[in-house]
């Protein structure tokens, strides 16, 4: 059994991005800080999830682009090699979780390799008490499994990471934000995708006429939508699986992916003993502090109860905040920023800040711009958000929708206006003097 007689000034059960983006500054400033870890250096975001996606996502949007360009210059184009993308994917990101590690001690934080859990109000580290004056949840989220016969047979997207080999008909349960990303680079990449979502909805949060135009372009791609549909059961073995469904259909695949959603990690750290209130599919409850109902002991990252997306970019604000909290240079209740989001299908789908009733709402199609026809990103469209003559929010379906939206953030964050914008002489031809002079 380790000892450990420290008393430390936080103590951190997690290491991802809603960690560390609160530990190291706490180091950086004399803090003593330990984290507690009993997976995976770093949490999903680098090693399964955020860094891998976009990895991969990447090489299939540049794929993609280059076969659109095939009869504009480019000549022919070689086929998608899966091996040599999987091969790319090992070496940028198995290195990630030691790189990280060391640079949590290298600013001097304490790391623990150790399940950290809750006796009553008490921190352990495995079966060692954790002395601290303040402790940090940053828990995280993990895959849900539809409870149904044959559910040993799914894998999640951290195995569709690992896939050595394509395969030839990948069907992804669920219709969120990861089963977009995942089709888009499995049908490039040339596996026969079916997507099955139990209602007509996809992405509630997106604009629906974009949404729409996302399923139709996937759909031309290749992509199979069965919706109103559920899946009952899974008959076969680990290389081919056959769903049944509600509707009475029979999809074959030798890979099937439950991305029905993610589910706080709550259980098993002793929360209930402890006092701390959670809700077993929103997470951890928390006050305008972040703090939880046990004093001194506060959450953040995809673990809590939020009405924001549960994504890296709330997570890290969320961290920042109870860094300056721990320091005594923040004071007032923890507020949102501007929250960008995006899914990394082909196209991309973006969209940051208010689209909600009251808002009137403009549609732009950037088909005549130059840079629109330049770059074959024909069929991208913006929606923009107004609020008493204020824009208000951005959407935008697009091979680079990503980058639009983020530069879309910084006006709406700025509030900067037709004027403001007629005083910058934008890069000409450019996305940007486009997609600007549009707005204006």
């Amino acid at each position: 059994m380790m000892k450990i007689s420290e008393t430390y000034d936080v103590a951190i059960v997690g290491s991802g991005q809603a960690s560390w983006n609160l530990a190291i500054p706490l180091a950086k400033q004399g803090q003593k800080v330990v984290m507690l870890e009993n997976d995976i250096w770093g949490g999903t975001c680098p090693n399964r999830g955020c860094d891998p996606k976009k990895l991969m996502s990447q090489v299939a949007l540049n794929y993609y682009q280059a076969k659109l360009q095939a009869s504009k210059g480019l000549g022919t184009i070689s086929s998608f090699d899966w091996h040599a993308l999987s091969k790319f994917k090992h070496q940028t990101i198995d290195p990630l979780t030691d790189q990280l590690h060391d640079s949590f001690q290298k600013v001097g934080i304490t790391t623990i390799k150790a399940h950290g859990h809750f006796v009553g109000d008490k921190l352990f580290a495995n079966r060692q008490e954790i002395h601290a004056k303040k402790i940090v949840l940053a828990l995280g989220r993990s895959a849900v499994i539809p409870n149904i016969l044959g559910n040993e047979l799914l894998k999640t997207s951290t195995d569709f990471f690992d896939l050595e080999e394509l395969p030839k008909k990948l069907t992804i349960i669920g219709a969120g934000y990861i089963a977009f990303e995942l089709a888009s680079i499995a049908q490039v990449a040339g596996s026969n995708v079916t997507i099955i979502q139990h209602n007509h909805r996809p992405l509630k949060q997106f604009p629906e006429v974009l949404v729409k135009d996302l399923v139709k372009q996937l759909e031309t791609q290749g992509v199979k939508f069965l919706m109103d549909t559920d899946v009952e059961s899974i008959l076969g073995d680990s290389r081919h699986q056959i769903a049944h469904t509600s509707t009475g259909s029979r999809v074959e695949s030798n890979v099937i992916i439950a991305a029905i959603g993610r589910q706080p990690n709550i259980h098993g750290v002793g929360l209930e003993e402890s006092g701390i209130k959670a809700d077993d599919k929103k997470g951890i409850i928390v006050d305008e502090y972040l703090q939880t109902t046990l004093p001194n002991v506060y959450a953040t990252g995809d673990v809590i109860s939020k009405s924001v997306p549960a994504i890296t970019p709330t997570a890290i604000s969320e961290a920042h905040y109870l860094s300056q909290l721990f320091t005594g240079e923040e004071k007032k209740p923890f507020s949102y920023p501007l929250i960008a989001t995006a899914v990394y299908g082909i196209p991309r789908l973006a969209m940051v800040g208010d689209f909600s009733e009251g808002t009137n709402q403009k549609e732009i199609s950037l088909d005549t711009l130059f840079s629109s026809v330049v770059s074959s990103e024909i069929g991208s469209k913006v929606y923009l958000s107004y609020k008493n003559n204020k824009l208000v929010g951005a959407a935008m379906l697009g091979l680079h929708a990503d980058e639009r939206i983020n530069e879309l953030a910084l006006l709406i964050q700025k509030q900067m206006m037709s004027k403001d914008l007629e005083k910058i002489d934008f890069i000409f031809p450019s996305p940007q003097s486009d997609l600007f002079k549009l707005i204006s």
